[in-house]
């Protein structure tokens, strides 16, 4: 977190506590840095700038006061006790919980978590020590890191089953998160000397039932030798909560990735004695909220969401966060969007079931002749798939610009607005390639999407990355060691992810 980035967060909390304490002498800055997790040196600056703007006021021996006010007498209002190694303590257990520190590594250096926190050595050693004494973490070597169970050398042999969406032929993952989910736990399961069995789940049929790669299927999970845990996607599952129920009745750990809110009330259904804890990385209104604060730091106060997917609950959360974050430092968000859909996958269900295949395909054939990449030889039905495939993709594109394409006119309308934040990658390369056509590029609004996909990188465009790596981390750790004081209280662990700046704006939020 840059010095930068500290100093908005100190004036932004500063402001809210005159607005709730007015006519009274700020705090001091010792108990400033206690409060909000700072060091006094930082709070310290912050303040100053806050003087140098005209926003509070300085007497020398006596403290900050709001501006134009400064009493012989007057009452300080007191902020909440607490010592700073305590509040570093919390704050360590917080970054945990929500992947910013690795759950089955080892932490950084005493020397790098000092600045990472901005504390002093003997503070932050002493915040150590005490979760050390709480069995929250453990010393290994000169090191940090979560207390991992000394089964490990034990689970070399042992599996870890996956269960999540599928048809009885093929894995419903459809989208760059799962794919990379995916990826990640395939990794890390190697990296831990643990065998990954991945099992699908059918439940678009009359029958739910467990679908295996080699085309088993069964109504019921059958014995598996060696397993430890199962984690369990509910991406693309219509009733988690049956598919949930069964999983648990084998008395094995459980870790649950939740897809949506709404599905937060499985949570709810089953209790800690079930060894489940749950898990997300996307939904709620922290994406918006992060995207906002980077904004704010990069000097726009007057932001358009734009959004085809407006149908859909997490195209909402994130319009909320970033309006919240906006509006807290006096900002203007503008919104275009459309609520008629749900995801891009709508509009390729529309592709799909509009396209005469059998027209459109002689001249997809005659396109990769020309480019040497068809032989008449290769005309089996499976050979046809990324033909297909590529067809619907261009397609749904050509549907979701034309839709697009009032809001994008409508945005560029305002000249006040200085920053698009778009629902996706997919929208943001979208409206890259609408300004491409209208203007040049110095004049080109900031732009920010979504999932931090590769043609974000390809055309710099600053986004969103899910933490996908350390949502796999915590479920995994959820499985080696359930018993672990941050999966006490049970309820949702929420992964937070952050602003991957691309070009000139290359920095991390």
């Amino acid at each position: 977190m840059s010095q930068k980035y500290r100093q908005a967060e100190i004036t932004q909390e500063i402001v809210k506590w005159m607005q709730a304490n007015p006519g009274h002498a700020l705090p001091s800055v010792r108990e400033w840095a206690q409060c909000l997790k700072m060091s006094t040196r930082t709070v310290r600056l912050a303040l100053q700038a806050m003087v140098s703007e005209g926003h509070i006021t300085a007497k020398t021996g006596s403290g900050y006061f709001p501006p134009g006010f400064l009493p012989a007498v007057f009452v300080r209002s007191p902020l909440k006790p607490g010592s700073m190694w305590e509040t570093i303590a919390k704050r360590l257990i917080a970054d945990c919980q929500s992947g910013l520190l690795s759950a089955l590594r080892d932490f950084p250096s005493l020397k790098e978590l000092c600045v990472q926190y901005d504390v002093s050595p003997p503070t932050m050693r002493k915040a150590l020590t005490s979760l050390q004494a709480q069995k929250f973490l453990e010393r290994s070597g000169r090191h940090w890191r979560l207390p991992l169970p000394s089964v490990k050398r034990k689970v070399a042999a042992r599996v870890v089953r996956l269960v999540c969406s599928a048809t009885d032929t093929e894995l419903r993952i459809e989208s760059s998160r799962e794919q990379e989910f995916l990826r990640s736990l395939s990794g890390e399961c190697f990296r831990m000397g643990l065998q990954l069995q991945i099992v699908g789940y059918e439940d678009r049929t009359d029958h739910p039932h467990f679908v295996w790669l080699n085309g088993k299927t069964h109504l019921r999970l059958p014995a598996m030798e060696g397993l430890v845990g199962t984690i369990f996607s509910t991406w693309h599952i219509r009733d988690a909560g049956v598919c949930l129920a069964a999983l648990v009745r084998e008395g094995m750990p459980v870790s649950v990735w939740l897809e949506a809110g709404a599905q937060a009330g499985v949570a709810h259904q089953f209790s800690r004695r079930d060894r489940s804890a749950f898990f997300d990385v996307g939904y709620g209104e922290e994406p918006g909220r992060t995207v906002g604060v980077f904004l704010l730091a990069q000097g726009h106060t007057q932001v358009a969401y734009i959004s085809p997917f407006h149908g859909s609950e997490w195209s909402r959360e994130r319009e909320r966060g970033l309006r919240s974050a906006l509006e807290e430092e006096s900002g203007r968000l503008l919104s275009w969007v459309d609520e008629n859909y749900l995801h891009a996958w709508s509009f390729r269900d529309q592709v799909i079931a509009s396209t005469d295949w059998a027209k459109l395909l002689p001249a997809q054939k005659r396109m990769f002749a020309i480019c040497g990449g068809w032989s008449a030889s290769k005309q089996s039905e499976n050979e046809l798939v990324p033909l297909k495939e590529c067809a619907f993709d261009l397609a749904r594109n050509q549907r979701i610009s034309r839709l697009l394409e009032p809001m994008f006119k409508q945005a560029l309308l305002d000249p006040k607005v200085s920053a698009w934040v778009l629902a996706n990658d997919l929208v943001a390369d979208l409206a890259r390639q609408f300004l491409a056509h209208k203007l040049p590029l110095g004049q080109w609004p900031h732009l920010v999407g979504f999932d931090s996909t590769l043609p974000s990188y390809v055309y710099g465009i600053d986004s969103y990355e899910f933490n996908t790596s350390g949502l796999t981390q915590q479920m995994l750790y959820h499985i080696v060691a359930p018993k672990h004081p941050q999966f006490a209280r049970g309820g949702v662990l929420h992964l937070k992810g952050r602003v991957v700046g691309k070009g000139k704006h290359q920095q991390e939020f």
